[in-house]
């Protein structure tokens, strides 16, 4: 069974940062040293001044960072838990165009001898303390573990009927692709979801198995064989 809950997420408020194209960034193993140097021009606020801050205390800066730009009101976070319905829409070398779909939450994690949340892929033991270590220095979980999971369709029934009815809370386009985020507060449509995820079970590439309070989490029901978007939480 998995334990998915709803989280106060901390995001960028538009207002203040302008354009949300200008601060997103893709996952920080897949960032170079030039392409660091152009999200980087972007803005003084991208996401890569925390998740690949240049400064040689690395942590302690990306954490003084935040804290900087939460009490500037650069971030914001929500005042009520919720679960995010996330849409991502890209194309594939051959231009065919992909859709994947997934939510967003706070995951407990767990020993992989449960049977809940499994491996799929062999991870460095440096990767892993890198981003534990920002994780403990921040106080937030910044680059979010990415996990898919079986037959997720009818998991979010209620997320995609919500996505019909409203217009997305995010909606943002970058290098092709475009990310589209509903913020799910209905404590109902909340429960629909949490119960479509507890008889399944994940495979995730990164666990951090000392850890035992929730974290978040991305779960995708989508195509996993293409580059993960922007600004990830954890995914199952």
């Amino acid at each position: 069974m998995i334990d998915l809950r709803p989280f106060r997420a901390l995001h960028y408020d538009p207002a203040v940062v302008g354009d949300l194209a200008d601060v997103i960034a893709p996952p920080y193993d897949v960032i170079d040293g030039a392409q660091l140097d152009r999200l980087g021009a972007r803005s003084p606020y991208n996401v890569v001044r925390l998740i690949l801050n240049r400064s040689e205390d690395r942590y302690a800066a990306a954490a003084a960072e935040l804290a900087a730009w939460r009490r500037r009101g650069i971030l914001v976070q929500e005042r009520a838990p919720a679960l995010y319905y996330y849409v991502q829409d890209f194309a594939l070398a051959d231009g065919s165009q992909r859709h994947r779909s997934g939510i967003m939450a706070a995951v407990r994690l767990e020993a992989f001898a449960a049977g809940n949340i499994l491996p799929h892929e062999r991870t460095f033991a440096s990767a892993k303390a890198d981003r534990l270590q920002l994780m403990r220095a921040c106080r937030a979980n910044l680059s979010a573990i990415f996990g898919v999971y079986p037959h997720g369709l009818d998991a979010l029934a209620s997320a995609r009927a919500h996505a019909d009815r409203e217009p997305s809370w995010i909606d943002v386009t970058d290098g092709g692709e475009r990310h589209r985020v509903w913020r799910i507060i209905e404590p109902a449509a909340m429960a629909s979801i949490v119960a479509g995820y507890r008889a399944r079970r994940c495979s995730s590439p990164t666990a951090i198995t000392a850890m035992r309070r929730p974290s978040p989490i991305a779960m995708s029901a989508g195509t996993p064989a293409t580059p993960t978007p922007t600004h990830r939480t954890t995914s199952c």
